[in-house]
């Protein structure tokens, strides 16, 4: 039998007790660390319990395949993650890590398991198959740094430092490398979908957001907030009021009964 990936490497914070919090595991951007999400879990902590995922990256899986290719990087997800996804819980992905989330849904969804009560893909566009592709800047150091400075969110110290920089473009590199071969192996999900975005983004615009309605036969609503690609760091609070929301909507809907959608 081949040995799986590790829950505990993946869920890093997996030990804490959720109490009577929805847990949400929330999958990075593109190079992001899971804790990139170390402020944003504790303004969410008073109502729902984050767990960053922690992924693979700059190698092989276990059964040999690359950890840069989605469509074996995600079954490895699912396969480790499963035992873990237990009822009520949510998925969240921020950029790259909104394809994660929604392909995990679907991977969930394809085996007949737990999938989530809500996915929640932020700052990434619905619906586009390959809609990343290679670029002449990801070949060059100075002009990948100055790509992901421009789109705000990390650090400028942290690319002054010559080591930094180079791990932080190691896994720049991996993820877009991931995003290059995606395509979706799904037409619709059965799950509820809010996506999230910023009205200052120049990656992803509203109606890139929009998309997403057409991916899922659930409920759907869009949520539109002040800032960039990283808006969601000064906006947690509010994150956790339309989670809520959303929750309870679909919480209180009779089965088989349709959800409205905005």
């Amino acid at each position: 039998m081949t040995e799986g990936l590790a829950v505990e490497t993946l869920l890093p914070f997996g030990s804490r007790t959720a109490g009577d919090r929805t847990r949400v595991y929330g999958f990075p951007h593109a190079g992001g660390e899971h804790s990139a999400y170390g402020r944003f879990a504790l303004e969410l902590a008073p109502e729902f319990d984050f767990q960053p995922v922690r992924l693979p990256r700059g190698g092989m899986l276990p059964d040999g395949r690359a950890s840069d290719d989605p469509r074996a990087l995600v079954p490895a997800l699912g396969a480790a993650l499963s035992g873990e996804l237990r009822p009520p819980y949510v998925l969240f992905g921020h950029s790259m890590g909104a394809v994660l989330a929604a392909e995990l849904t679907a991977w969930l969804e394809c085996q007949a398991l737990a999938g989530p009560e809500l996915l929640i893909v932020s700052a990434c566009a619905g619906g586009q198959a390959g809609w990343v592709r290679p670029t002449e800047i990801e070949r060059d150091d100075g002009a990948l740094t100055q790509w992901v400075l421009g789109l705000g969110g990390t650090d400028p110290a942290l690319l002054a430092d010559m080591e930094m920089r180079s791990l932080v473009l190691d896994g720049l590199r991996h993820d877009l490398r991931l995003l290059h071969a995606y395509r979706p192996t799904y037409r619709r999900l059965t799950t509820p979908v809010l996506a999230l975005g910023g009205v200052r983004d120049p990656r992803v615009r509203e109606t890139d957001l929009g998309r997403w309605q057409e991916r899922t036969t659930a409920a759907f609503r869009l949520r539109m907030f002040p800032g960039g690609h990283f808006y969601l760091y000064e906006h947690a609070r509010a994150i956790a009021g339309e989670i809520s929301r959303m929750l309870t909507a679909a919480r209180a809907a009779q089965p088989g009964e349709p959800q409205e959608r905005r």
